[in-house]
């Protein structure tokens, strides 16, 4: 079984972190793969998709939901996929996310992309709690998410993160920031540019 972990440190308090997990039907504007979610009733919902050229359709069971801390969900039939959403408060204002996907597909997805789709996902998701790079129709949510803005912190494969500061996280470069002046679609990374 594949497993996957990334996290990232986002300026937004933590319910409020939360309350948009908890609306799965958001989750394509922030997973580039993810087409459709739809919640079936209140423990299972319908995912569509299409991951590296694959298109993919499931059903999962919402497994675990800790209100301000977490969320977990796993398939209901056909190859095994899970996942577990942590969040862990900054302070009053800022939360670290750390996202735990599992996957036993055959033949297996690249491990390489899952990862690299994973970092770019939650700069999305990041983006869209910040309130940077949304969509006109999404300015209204976004702006009652947060007002506030930062500067992207992933944690690098393997790392949890710890001794950063809200925004920031062990071992990021200048290259892994978010430039909050890039749209939605390319989700902002790469170098950041001299103000």
């Amino acid at each position: 079984m594949s497993t996957i972990q990334h996290s990232i440190d986002v300026r937004a308090p933590v319910h409020q972190v939360f309350e948009q997990l908890t609306r799965f039907e958001d989750y394509p504007r922030f997973m580039e793969d993810v087409d459709t979610v739809q919640r079936i009733d209140a423990n299972h919902l319908h995912w569509t998709a299409d991951m590296a050229g694959r298109s993919m359709e499931w059903d999962a069971e919402i497994t675990r939901l800790d209100a301000d801390r977490c969320i977990a969900w796993c398939t209901t039939g056909g190859p095994v996929r899970a996942g577990t959403v942590e969040l862990q408060p900054l302070g009053t204002d800022a939360a670290r996310i750390t996202v735990t996907m599992q996957d036993d597909q055959e033949p297996p997805l690249d491990q390489f992309i899952l990862e690299t789709r994973l970092q770019h996902n939650l700069a999305r998701l990041k983006n869209m709690l910040e309130g940077w790079g949304v969509r006109p129709a999404d300015a209204a949510a976004g702006a009652r998410l947060s007002g506030s803005k930062g500067t992207l912190g992933p944690t690098l494969r393997g790392q949890t993160g710890g001794g950063g500061s809200p925004g920031t996280a062990s071992g990021t470069t200048e290259g892994d920031r978010v430039n909050p002046a890039a749209g939605a679609g390319d989700a902002g990374v790469g170098p950041r540019k001299a103000s």
